[in-house]
């Protein structure tokens, strides 16, 4: 099925529509939703289904992707989260989303295939506190294999020295099981490190809890 994505010039000028496929091929800019969940003073990674071709089985953010053509960013978060890990958020177990802030991101990748996927992306983060239970994520769609949990001052600490392991939680679906970790776990790409990609939103979640 074709998704249509509302593009933009680097100004954030909204030009029109462009097909998923077109706005990579071609590198249009575009808006995205990162979705970090927080459980129990944790931040929530989701593992990356290890039948992917990109990072397979790697730590990323909660939920996370394209903001649809006429969608809003709240929209495109509760929408991601359910898709992604089948949670409702804004329900009773869930807060409404925080927004965080807004990072331009710009890419050139290789693709297995040989193909280049250009990035050029208006990405949103924003946060919410989850309520219920662990047990109670579900992984159907293929892209994510579990969740991991890991205590958010514990995480900001590693993030700044990450040389040892960090211990977490991990539910597959199945069963919750503890694990521990090491930053090469994680989605990082060149130029990026585990404090600056992870460990700031850390920090600014915590300070949102604390507000």
């Amino acid at each position: 099925m074709t998704e249509m994505l509302d593009v933009y010039d680097a100004n954030r000028k909204l030009l029109g529509t462009a097909d998923r496929n077109v706005v990579h091929a071609t590198g249009l800019w575009h808006k995205t939703v990162h979705c970090w969940l927080v459980w129990q003073g944790k931040m929530l990674f989701q593992r990356r289904a290890r039948a992917l071709d990109n990072n397979p089985g790697k730590l990323y953010t909660t939920a996370s992707g394209h903001v649809s053509a006429g969608e809003s960013l709240e929209d495109a978060f509760r929408r991601e989260v359910a898709q992604e890990i089948g949670l409702k958020p804004d329900s009773e177990k869930a807060s409404a989303p925080h927004h965080l802030h807004e990072t331009v991101w710009i890419a050139d990748i290789t693709k297995t295939d040989g193909k280049l996927f250009c990035d050029r992306v208006f990405a949103n983060v924003y946060y919410a506190v989850y309520s219920g239970e662990l047990s109670d994520f579900k992984f159907t769609d293929g892209e994510v294999d579990g969740i991991v949990a890991i205590d958010l001052e514990k995480f900001i600490e590693f993030s700044h020295s990450p040389r040892g392991q960090i211990s977490a939680l991990e539910f597959d679906g199945a069963q919750i099981r503890e694990i521990t970790l090491g930053e090469n776990e994680f989605v990082i790409n060149a130029g990026e490190d585990i404090y600056n990609k992870y460990g700031q939103k850390a920090e600014q979640i915590l300070m949102g809890l604390a507000q």
